[in-house]
């Protein structure tokens, strides 16, 4: 059975509704988007002979691979570190 207005409302007032509020509410409050904030420190730091990794960055990107665009931005980052 379907909840309506009344049981909603009634659950509510007796603290028994856990809101659920999804990654897009943080798109009107112009808060930064994963691709957005990893494009920023890719920008950062591919510069000079590091300039390969902004295509590298873009095809994980493309794919939605996010994880392993921030993992080539701290492999790249780790190498500039130890050399």
């Amino acid at each position: 059975m379907a909840p309506n207005i009344e049981d909603l409302k009634k659950d509510y007032l007796t603290d028994k509704v856990v809101p659920f509020i999804g990654a897009g509410l943080s798109v009107p409050f112009k808060v930064p988007t994963w691709k957005s904030l990893i494009e920023e420190i890719t920008k950062k730091y591919a510069v000079g002979d590091n300039e390969f990794l902004v295509h590298a960055v873009e095809i994980k990107l493309k794919s939605f691979d996010f994880w392993s665009a921030i993992d080539l931005i701290k492999d790249t980052r780790t190498m500039l570190i130890i050399s």
